[in-house]
């Protein structure tokens, strides 16, 4: 990880969203009235997912990264001027400002004519040219200095507004880049903000089989600050199917903390710009308070895409405009709030005795942060499971702390409900 990344930003609460769809308008405009309510919900951070001008405006069945100029901004969403005015009405909030940078690829054809030796097809295979991208798009070779310099110059252009970078399939981008970059730019703003768009396991397993590059978390660390769960995102889904059991998922977050750096930060998230709304997942809404609990809890960033306190259905694409739909009668904006809170004053960002334990007979995650002086603790019924789990703390009478009701430990033991839980206790 990088050596300098403050473990105070294992409390970050990132929202992302995309213009074209967060409002009807689907313009940078139309954003500040919501400005408000976003910091409302806990946010430190706004993330803007692809704006650049693309080379095909009227293909909306398409790819947001077929860019013509990265320097740019799509007239649809508004000017540059727009979005510079819009980034200092987000700071006057004490909000920071994260953009989408993609370098693996693009489409631009003027490019193309003017740097052929800045592109190159760096494999046969049809199956690892589609990773995530239309077989159109061109592959850039990111070995050439001259590319490098000239992405350098862009991410030194747009750091003179934003606080961070969110970088589009890092892991297959040469990590001395990374490197060099970090540093060019830590010279401009010595807090940027670094997030890694990182590979699934599988895909980095397919991609090294064709003879390429392509980095795990762990490599990634020496240079960003932040990485996706993509690392656990598959035993996510498949206990989400019912393919492997609570334990399994489990000990794949749990091998994080001696998988990564002392101070690594992982963004958890349950649904973002590449996954369905988790909403699609779960058969109510008890079950979704009780993930969206256990995503906050968590040791790591909190990563919430917009219209996901809605519980929206209807995932956004990238390119059409379909504008989320905020009338869904469900509202959890206080809860993620209050969740938001919660984070920020009880969980440890500093490395503290942290243990996840999985119940599989009842579905349940008991979360332990242990210091010399009490214990914080987390119990999350994730498929409303009758019984009563183990809690290692003395018998009596705690304070839920997400709904201030009492709870009791009795013999040891908790009784589950339907609502999480999360208690402060001695030992």
């Amino acid at each position: 990880m990088a050596k300098d990344t403050p473990q105070q930003w294992r409390g970050l609460n990132i929202y992302s969203l995309q213009v074209r769809n967060f409002t009807k308008a689907g313009t940078f405009n139309a954003i500040h009235s919501d400005l408000d309510r976003i910091h409302y919900l806990g946010t430190d951070v706004i993330l803007f997912l692809p704006f650049y001008p693309l080379i095909d405006e009227t293909n909306t069945d398409d790819s947001p990264y077929k860019m013509r100029d990265l320097y740019q901004i799509d007239s649809a969403y508004g000017t540059k001027e727009e979005f510079v005015l819009l980034v200092k009405e987000i700071h006057k909030r004490n909000m920071k400002v994260m953009i989408d940078i993609g370098f693996n690829h693009t489409a631009d054809p003027i490019l193309l004519a003017e740097h052929p030796e800045w592109f190159g097809q760096k494999t046969k295979s049809k199956s690892i040219q589609k990773i995530d991208d239309p077989a159109d798009l061109i592959i850039l070779d990111d070995g050439d200095q001259g590319l490098w310099e000239d992405q350098i110059e862009i991410l030194k252009e747009w750091a003179r507004w934003v606080d961070g970078f969110h970088c589009q399939t890092a892991s297959l981008i040469p990590i001395e880049f990374w490197e060099r970059t970090r540093a060019e730019i830590q010279k401009m703003k010595p807090h940027f903000i670094w997030l890694a768009e990182t590979l699934e396991p599988d895909l980095i397993q397919r991609v090294r089989q064709e003879h390429l590059i392509a980095y795990s978390d762990s490599e990634l660390y020496t240079a960003f600050d932040l990485t996706y769960d993509y690392d656990v995102q598959e035993d996510h889904e498949a206990y989400l199917t019912g393919d492997i059991p609570l334990s399994k998922y489990i000990r794949s977050l749990q091998r994080q903390d001696t998988t990564y750096p002392w101070n690594y930060v992982k963004l958890r998230f349950l649904e973002n710009h590449k996954y369905d709304r988790i909403v699609n997942f779960l058969p109510d809404i008890d079950s979704l308070i009780q993930w969206t609990a256990f995503n906050y809890l968590q040791k790591g960033a909190v990563l919430i895409y917009s219209g996901q306190e809605v519980a929206a259905k209807n995932f956004p694409p990238l390119l059409d405009k379909e504008p989320i739909d905020w009338n869904t009668g469900i509202n959890l904006s206080s809860y993620m709030t209050h969740l938001a809170q919660i984070k920020k004053e009880y969980i440890p960002t500093a490395n503290v005795e942290y243990t996840l334990k999985a119940f599989d007979a009842l579905e349940t995650v008991v979360m332990y942060y242990v210091d010399e002086e009490e214990k914080r603790i987390g119990v999350f019924n994730l498929k409303h499971k009758v019984g009563k789990v183990p809690i290692d703390i003395p018998d009596g009478e705690y304070q839920n702390l997400l709904n201030n009701h009492p709870i009791e430990i009795v013999d040891g033991h908790l009784e589950l409900t339907e609502s999480p839980v999360f208690f402060i206790g001695s030992y």
